[in-house]
């Protein structure tokens, strides 16, 4: 860490009209000065291009070594927002297969990995505040980035990659624990079981049952879930590269039946724009434990009566009641058609709902969906008219 580099920091922290300066006073003030505390001669074109032609465009520096563009610099005035301008600089570097990338406006320096995938904001590694960042993080980071040294030998790109998957790293398992820990207290997994039961034999020379266990994990699982989640965050991932939410094609024509349910539920969170993790049977929770959906789904029947068929138990139902917001949800037939009915509606129907042969009221309740003409309609006993509930298709 050079005397040189530390004094232009300290130099340009204390300048009181730096918030005023415009682009080319920044550049001026701050860019040549850094640089030049960096190591790289600004006097030379043959290291410090200023306004490279790309294209149709132009960059505002290109750092050269050996005549080959290895970093290009993009600068906007102080107070300008740098988010709305990355797609500029980091798709000039990407044309050009510059491996390094930096956007500032004098105080805050973005660096990025262009050539890396993922979205703009995934490929940043890097942001240095010269404002709020204490002296020595500025300089470390600098000169590990930036410097002429690190970026002739390629230590610069090197270090720059491990810091982007460490961060990978350090956000794949910041959303993945929270959700297998959830996952893990709402399935009541068999190693949890076997870890309670231990641990209560133990305490009170009680062996408890696989069902004692489960039951209590069941009623209590609200209380044990962990709410950390992060929405842009990746649930599962396999490589840095790999998109962080699956996509929509990753649930088209799935026949098993868990992935069917499984594709309802992400279905009724694209809809309702929250999440539901903890999932318990048919049963699925938001992180707040105050809404929950039941879920069936039927294949297509052919029938002249009714095209789909589910059964909604009395158990279930009896969770849902202790919520203060429940949906029942039924996928008929396909991902495509999938109705999400809040129970509070649906109640005032259940006791009009037809009763199957394997099915009291003690049991639950069968309902019988008919899709005619465009329009799905719920079945009630005869002669009731069937009720159109068309609304609630998702």
């Amino acid at each position: 860490m050079s005397e040189k580099l530390c004094y232009a920091i300290d130099q340009i922290r204390a300048d009181r009209n730096l918030a005023s300066y415009d682009e080319a006073m920044t550049k001026q003030a701050v860019i040549l000065l850094l640089l030049a505390a960096l190591g790289w001669d600004q006097f030379n074109p043959d290291e410090v291009r200023s306004e490279y032609v790309t294209g149709s465009k132009r960059v505002d520096y290109s750092l050269r070594v050996d005549g080959i563009n290895k970093v290009f610099i993009e600068v906007k005035q102080t107070r300008t927002p740098l988010e709305v301008h990355e797609h500029q600089i980091l798709q000039y570097a990407f044309q050009e297969g510059v491996k390094l990338a930096m956007l500032t406006n004098g105080v805050r320096w973005q660096f990025y990995l262009p050539l890396q995938e993922g979205s703009w904001t995934e490929r940043r590694f890097c942001v240095v505040d010269l404002k709020q960042d204490d002296s020595t993080s500025i300089a470390e980071n600098l000169t590990g980035f930036l410097s002429r040294a690190n970026v002739e030998s390629g230590a610069a790109v090197c270090k720059a990659e491990q810091m982007l998957s460490l961060q990978y790293r350090s956000r794949l398992l910041d959303a993945v624990i929270p959700r297998v820990w959830n996952e893990t207290i709402s399935r009541h997994h068999g190693s949890l079981v076997d870890i309670l039961q231990q641990a209560v034999e133990k305490s009170c020379g009680i062996a408890a049952e696989d069902s004692e266990i489960c039951n209590f994990l069941i009623e209590h699982h609200t209380q044990f879930t962990v709410a950390k989640q992060h929405e842009h965050a990746p649930e599962v991932s396999r490589s840095p590269h790999e998109s962080l939410v699956p996509s929509a094609n990753q649930y088209q024509g799935s026949t098993h039946r868990t992935d069917f349910k499984d594709e309802c539920f992400v279905r009724l969170e694209g809809r309702m724009n929250r999440k539901f993790p903890t999932r318990i049977n048919s049963r699925a929770y938001a992180l707040d434990g105050r809404t929950g959906v039941w879920c069936s789904c039927s294949r297509e029947y052919t029938r002249a009566s009714h095209n789909y068929w589910f059964t909604l138990p009395q158990v279930d139902k009896r969770k849902l009641d202790e919520i203060a917001e429940a949906y029942i949800l039924l996928g008929c037939g396909s991902v495509q058609n999938v109705v999400a009915i809040p129970l509070n509606e649906l109640m005032q129907f259940l006791p009009r709902l037809p009763r199957g042969q394997k099915t009291t009221e003690q049991e639950g309740w069968d309902i019988y969906i008919l899709n005619k003409q465009s329009k799905w309609l719920l079945l009630l006993k005869e002669p009731e008219a069937p009720i159109d509930i068309t609304r609630y298709l998702l």
